[in-house]
């Protein structure tokens, strides 16, 4: 029986090591672009095509011109966008396609490329993050978008 492991490690390393390893990937930027997939995903965005940088957001609206840009720079939604990085801004996504760009966590994603599989978690999905993770029999790296903070890894008393 495979004996599956878990891994957290956080940026740009983990998003390496999942690709090299073959793992599935995990991308955890809890408070936004994590959250405002998961809940653009359960509004009914029919896809949620993730990218890096403003340029390819740019391009794909120019191939899929009845998609929705949503995302941001410096924590507010670029010119041209139909919505920010906020759970809150996903009214009218059902049966749309999304283009997605942000900060930090879409560039993690678009980083672990080539892992087994890459998958976004925060509060709102992690039940459903962690089943996702698990049932590709591979080992599971964990990726904090940003920075883990030493007190993040102590656990409650």
């Amino acid at each position: 029986m495979y004996e599956m492991t878990w891994h957290l490690i956080e940026g740009e390393a983990g998003c390496e090591f999942a690709v090299e390893h073959h793992c599935a990937a995990v991308v955890v930027d809890a408070l936004r672009a994590s959250a405002t997939a998961a809940v653009l995903l359960d509004a009914g965005a029919t896809d949620l095509l993730v990218v890096g940088d403003m340029a390819d957001a740019y391009t794909l609206k120019e191939t899929y011109p009845d998609a929705l840009l949503f995302g941001e720079r410096g924590g507010l939604p670029p010119e041209r966008f139909d919505g920010g990085n906020s759970p809150r801004d996903v009214a009218g996504v059902s049966g749309r396609r999304v283009i997605f760009t942000t900060t930090t966590g879409s560039g993690r994603m678009v980083a672990c490329w080539g892992a087994a599989a890459v998958l976004t978690g925060t509060t709102v999905n992690a039940s459903a993050a962690v089943a996702a993770a698990a049932s590709y029999g591979k080992d599971v790296v964990l990726i904090p978008a940003g920075l883990v903070i030493l007190e993040d890894l102590k656990p409650s008393s």
